[in-house]
């Protein structure tokens, strides 16, 4: 087949798949019920395809952007043919489209592509998103979720604040923290931050203090590491504490928080900011605290 015309089959592949989305729930007939795992990699295929296709025009960036617009387009028509919007379901299929255009991103093994994912990614998304996510799927009750969301926020301002300063200042000789010794008294912070934050969910929101327990231990080990001169990718262990967390109400949340860790272990690795062993001890420390928090 001629190579030239592998784009226009693309794209043409894309209109159908799309246009087929849209128009399956205004047929006038029962329609069969589609399995879960099928349309989630119906997802991740057509917009890991799509953002691959639009990158040499737009860029990485844009192509994400382009991939979330397209899925958001696509969620709307669907809302409108059935007459109402599923909030929860549009807000999995618009994660499950992001991560499948990272994905599709990665493809390329492009070091560029490898740092961005880092920061499409970051925890400062992962974790506060995802933290809802469990939130929302736990207590039932969307405002309850953002209370909790608040909580957690609040519980992390002094940490956050910290970084922050310490970026302007220059105390960090870049955002990503990665002079190991400077990351002593950060984490510490972070790790009072994460035991205040288990003692108030304790009495506010006990369905979720397995969770705050989790990210506290977690915040424990990371900070005991670092003093010992080790390091563990924070960016992975972050996705996969999320995972933990969403584990016990969503397996296919579960299933997404790894994936984004996976796609963390690839870039974090790929960019040169860990070593595979710095991965591997992410993947280890949110193993054990599965298990302890079991």
């Amino acid at each position: 087949m001629d190579r030239r015309l592998l784009v226009p089959a693309a794209w043409a592949g894309l209109a159908a798949v799309v246009s087929t989305l849209l128009a399956w729930d205004t047929l006038p007939f029962p329609r069969p019920h589609v399995p879960d795992a099928l349309h989630i990699v119906g997802h991740v295929v057509v917009f890991g395809v799509l953002a691959r296709l639009v990158a040499p025009v737009s860029g990485p960036d844009g192509a994400v952007l382009v991939a979330l617009l397209a899925g958001g387009v696509v969620e709307l028509g669907q809302a409108v043919a059935v007459g109402r919007l599923f909030l929860r379901e549009a807000l999995f299929d618009s994660a499950v489209n992001g991560v499948a255009a990272i994905a599709g991103l990665a493809l390329l093994n492009d070091p560029g592509v490898a740092r961005r994912v880092g920061w499409w990614l970051h925890p400062a998304l992962v974790v506060p998103w995802g933290l809802f996510a469990v939130a929302w799927i736990a207590l039932r009750d969307r405002a309850q979720a953002v209370a909790f969301l608040a909580v957690v926020l609040v519980s992390f301002a002094p940490a956050v604040l910290l970084w922050i300063v310490g970026s302007v200042r220059g105390w960090y000789p870049s955002a990503e923290v990665e002079d190991r010794s400077a990351r002593g008294p950060l984490f510490a912070v972070a790790t009072a931050c994460g035991w205040g934050l288990w003692a108030l969910v304790r009495g506010v929101f006990p369905e979720l203090e397995g969770v705050a327990l989790g990210f506290a231990a977690s915040l424990t080990v990371v900070t005991a590491l670092t003093v010992a001169g080790l390091k563990v990718s924070g960016h992975v262990a972050a996705a996969l504490l999320v995972a933990v967390a969403v584990a016990p109400w969503s397996a296919r949340g579960a299933v997404l928080a790894v994936a984004i860790g996976g796609l963390l272990s690839w870039g974090r690795v790929r960019a040169g900011l860990h070593t595979p062993a710095e991965v591997v001890a992410a993947w280890a420390l949110a193993a054990g605290v599965a298990l302890g928090v079991r």
